[in-house]
């Protein structure tokens, strides 16, 4: 039997810019691990041989590392943002637009009120809300809390987030309050990966993962047991060349993968069973030419990153088109004034707005729209505060609504969003 280690701490998070640093380790991993994930124990972490998929602990296992993961770092606003209906000036092209009567929870407008002078009236205006990067962590390197060309994010019902950590062929959990642990490592058995590039989470807060390099899906448990694997490389049904991406659509569990060398999404059941394809050449649907990400909103509506085509492709549940998001002129495309360049990830808040993150390196951005009405939230294009340009950001994933600690009363959703060239995770805000 293969025996693997584990490696689980927590991180010590200090005030503003401050390094983090390792608290700790357990003397046993195993007792390090349990503390992290309740409930596991020794044969239930990540099984990773072919047949018994056993793995087990031993010794001290202790890393050195250093983490740039801070709390609450402010920027000011940045970006540019267009509604569905605004007008670009070529003249002098500033975009004109005019606010709205209502202002909606999805509106990309907030309502403000000023007194006046005399104090006696107020004055009301609408200010565009914004992303803010409210924390970094991460930099590139092999030990955990570091990444190489992180990709593909997930984070369940509980806060706790899985980063696919593509060219060190691992997943990495981080809980949130800072805790790390390293999940899997190269190769080909159950539980180990050849770079991951998506990851998706059901209800049950089972993972699923699929790697480019084995042309596979892999399906665990919240508490990491084995529960089946879907493909191997090829263009039959059922199996896959390069995928991508990965969604689970929430009470069905419904899977669609993103097949990218063979430039189709593919759709399995609850089980891993096949049920059919959307964007394969022919019929009234459009072909979809390379697909590198897939999500599903609340409605079970799926959104396919057609990367090289350089627009978002919508289908309905019973996979029948309904409209495109950027790419140029078309009947259907709902966001004519959106361009996009080569959009690589996409991922839903719990409000329904689509996040879109394209763009190669050092020109990467990050945007925000509602499908149903196409109304363009923000279009993020620097992070400010010398954090620079997103460089080709590979996930985007959604913290469940909660209570805002810093301001009672009032509701925040996180957004985490891989930089995947900066080898980074950058967590914003709504402001």
């Amino acid at each position: 039997m293969r025996v693997h280690r584990v490696a689980a701490f927590r991180l010590k998070r200090g005030p503003g810019l401050g390094k983090s640093a390792i608290l700790g380790a357990s003397a046993n991993a195993k007792t390090a691990w349990t503390a992290i994930l309740p409930g596991a124990g020794v044969g239930r972490i990540l099984p990773c041989q072919h047949t018994q998929g056993i793995i087990s602990f031993y010794s001290s296992y202790v890393l050195a590392m250093t983490s740039n993961r801070f709390d609450f770092l402010e920027l000011s606003d940045e970006g540019v943002a267009a509604p569905l209906n605004a007008t670009v000036e070529p003249a002098d092209g500033v975009i004109r637009f005019d606010a709205p009567a209502v202002v909606a929870e999805t509106s990309p407008y907030v309502e403000v009120r000023k007194p006046t002078t005399g104090g006696l009236e107020e004055e009301v205006f609408y200010q565009r809300r914004n992303l803010r990067v409210m924390e970094v962590f991460g930099s590139r390197g092999t030990v955990a809390g570091a990444f190489s060309y992180p990709t593909g994010l997930a984070i369940d019902r509980t806060g706790i987030m899985f980063v696919a950590d593509a060219y060190n062929h691992r997943l990495q959990r981080i809980t949130p309050d800072g805790g790390v642990a390293i999940v899997g490592g190269r190769g080909n058995g159950r539980g180990q990966f050849m770079a991951p590039m998506g990851i998706a989470i059901d209800e049950d807060r089972s993972f699923y993962v699929v790697e480019q390099g084995n042309h596979r899906v892999q399906k665990f448990s919240a508490d990491g047991v084995f529960q089946f694997c879907i493909g191997r490389e090829g263009g039959r049904p059922g199996e896959f060349r390069s995928p991508t991406g990965i969604c689970v659509v929430n009470g069905t569990k419904t899977i669609y993968v993103a097949d990218t060398g063979n430039a189709r999404i593919q759709r399995f059941n609850n089980a891993g069973v096949f049920l059919g394809i959307l964007g394969a050449p022919g019929g009234v649907n459009p072909h979809i030419a390379n697909p590198q990400a897939v999500a599903c909103d609340p409605r079970g509506n799926v959104y396919i990153a057609d990367t090289l085509a350089h627009r978002i492709v919508q289908f309905d549940p019973g996979g029948r088109f309904v409209a495109f998001y950027g790419g140029g002129p078309h009947p259907s495309n709902r966001t004519p004034n959106l361009a996009l360049s080569e959009p690589h990830a996409l991922g839903f808040d719990e409000r329904g707005r689509l996040y879109i993150a394209d763009g190669m390196r050092s020109q990467g951005r990050l945007t925000a729209l509602t499908p149903d009405t196409g109304v363009i939230h923000t279009v993020l294009e620097n992070v400010g505060r010398g954090l620079g340009h997103l460089a080709r950001p590979g996930g985007i994933a959604a913290c469940p609504v909660v209570q805002s600690r810093l301001e009672p009363g009032t509701e925040r959703g996180d957004i985490y969003v891989s930089d995947t060239m900066n080898h980074r995770i950058l967590r914003f805000v709504w402001s």
